[in-house]
């Protein structure tokens, strides 16, 4: 998606360090894993929105699902939020993938390997599991954290790994253009997560 690697470290930095000061805000309290999620998108989009980074115009969208909604509950694939990235390079060329996240709270893994199985029928390459510490997230493949393997990383490497195409599913992705909440909600109603952020990146010509 993004081959400079400079670029690429920038852009990845300037949202995990955002996502680390919010989760490690949080996390030391008695605050639950969902307000924790939620909080992630308007956070970003607050901070982000309209600014530009590493070379990109950073534009950023919010959906949620409120907790009455029945096809919110059923939790189908075992995912609590919905990433979708969008980036497009200097010469018009867009790519878009989907990310599948889990979130727990460090201590808490309870029925964490039933859901990284259910998330990974759908999508090894796009699941994953975010563990929120008092230092902010802990990352996994959920078909490691499914076998158990203990192989994490940080937020940084998170979003530099996606950025990369390390991590993520161009498979799983909203119908429409970028900026339809209600195709990004459509997508929340299919896999059962509750919230979900869109993030574009748009090269900027010099």
């Amino acid at each position: 998606m993004i081959d400079d690697e400079d670029d690429r470290l920038k852009i990845a930095g300037t949202f995990g360090d955002a996502i680390d000061e919010l989760v490690a805000a949080h996390t030391s309290g008695r605050t639950h894993e969902p307000p924790i999620t939620a909080r992630i998108g308007a956070t970003l989009e607050a901070l982000f929105n309209g600014h530009q980074r590493g070379g990109y115009k950073i534009r950023i969208i919010t959906a949620d699902i409120t907790a009455s909604g029945g096809k919110s509950l059923e939790k189908r694939m075992g995912s609590d939020l919905y990433l979708m990235f969008e980036v497009e390079d200097g010469h018009g060329q867009t790519t878009s993938k989907g990310v599948f996240v889990q979130a727990k709270k460090a201590g808490n893994s309870r029925g964490l390997v039933k859901q990284c199985q259910r998330m990974n029928v759908i999508s090894k390459k796009g699941s994953v599991v975010w563990t929120y510490t008092s230092a902010g997230v802990r990352c996994e493949r959920a078909v490691d954290a499914e076998n158990k393997l203990g192989i994490t990383f940080d937020s940084h490497r998170f979003f530099d790994r996606v950025l990369k195409c390390e991590i993520g599913d161009r498979r799983r992705v909203p119908a429409g253009h970028f900026g339809d909440r209600a195709a990004l909600t459509d997508m929340l109603e299919t896999i059962g997560a509750r919230d979900g952020v869109g993030i574009q990146l748009r090269k900027v010509k010099p």
